[in-house]
């Protein structure tokens, strides 16, 4: 539990701007959800209750759905199908009583950081299992061929409108454990990432992940922190307990010169974090960020924001939608649940 580490309690403040669409969005769902299986729940008992209006002899004697349908459309929800939409319901159900803990991850002492994030944005990707194991099912698919929508459902998986729609995640890390390069390609999209450092680290740790259209931080403040909930691309950031370096490179400008607001860049590396290969590659990264502040200016780079369709078209690239976040995710999961339009 993240409760007991105030750090943590102010990383996951700093992204509430990023998290509570991904909460309206479970809630709304889930009340359409619930409110398709009352329906669909109440259809599929149409004919019980009829067989039970008409008494034992007239039972013995009447079909009671056949009579049913007499009197109200019959359902074309199957029972297999109901059964998804119960799984996925307990799916969002359980995700959203997870609260901020959904977005929290702690890497445990000599584990590997990126498995770490990874599983953790798998945990929370389960919403957009769910929505398309729903859409698949509202499309004839059979349900045996299924995945289970309570199963993770990684990053890989997920195409650029769920990329667009990545829940964020701050992530407790001793800094011996900081090898951030890994990253990398899950940062993309809208995904935000804080790593709430503890403890010595290496003085440059995220000088890897520096491109020309990712929001990298490197700070030493919690108020720093508030720029990365409200960015509306990706970003990472490290929150130093201990030394290192501080900086902010943000998207937009011309060379990555212009882009960097440098607070502070240590002289040296400590060369005393895990010995003499974790030395090495200290000095390297912290050689790489030197080497970047110092070269020439180069032509504008505007970063490029992709985005699909429900459809889930890998490669269209659309306008940014310009509706709420919430409404945009809650939509979104909506319109591939088949529930969206009054369906």
């Amino acid at each position: 539990m993240p409760s007991d580490n105030a750090r943590v309690q102010q990383a996951l403040a700093a992204l509430a701007p990023a998290i509570e669409p991904f909460e309206t969005a479970l809630a709304a769902t889930i009340e359409e959800l619930r409110g398709f299986l009352d329906a669909h729940r109440q259809e599929n008992a149409a004919g019980e209750r009829v067989g039970a209006e008409l008494g034992r002899f007239a039972a013995a004697r009447i079909d009671p759905e056949r009579f049913s349908s007499l009197i109200a459309p019959p359902t074309t929800t199957d029972v297999e199908t109901l059964h998804v939409v119960e799984r996925a319901l307990d799916t969002l159900q359980g995700l959203r009583q997870r609260g901020t803990d959904l977005f929290w991850a702690r890497v445990t002492p000599g584990g590997d950081l990126r498995t770490t994030v990874t599983d953790a944005l798998a945990d929370a990707g389960r919403a957009f299992g769910v929505a398309r194991a729903l859409r698949f099912v509202w499309n004839g698919v059979p349900t045996t061929s299924l995945d289970d929508p309570r199963d993770p459902f990684p990053p890989s998986r997920w195409n650029p409108a769920e990329r667009a729609l990545a829940p964020p995640l701050v992530v407790e890390v001793g800094g011996r454990d900081v090898s951030a390069a890994g990253l990398a390609d899950l940062l993309e999209g809208r995904q935000k990432v804080i790593l709430v450092v503890e403890g010595p680290a290496p003085v440059a740790p995220l000088a890897r992940l520096l491109t020309p259209d990712l929001l990298v931080a490197q700070v030493g403040r919690a108020e720093a922190l508030a720029e990365v909930g409200r960015w509306s691309g990706p970003a990472v950031a490290a929150w130093m307990e201990q030394g290192g370096a501080r900086f902010v490179h943000r998207p937009g400008g011309a060379s990555f010169r212009t882009r960097v607001q440098e607070e502070e860049i240590p002289d040296a590396p400590t060369g005393r974090v895990l010995g003499r290969v974790a030395a090495a590659r200290e000095a390297n990264d912290l050689e790489h960020l030197r080497e970047l502040l110092t070269s020439a200016p180069a032509a504008a780079q505007v970063p490029v924001i992709t985005d699909a369709s429900a459809t889930g078209t890998p490669d269209a690239a659309v306008a940014v939608p310009t509706a709420a976040p919430a409404d945009r995710l809650a939509g979104w999961l909506l319109a591939q649940a088949g529930l969206a339009g009054g369906a």
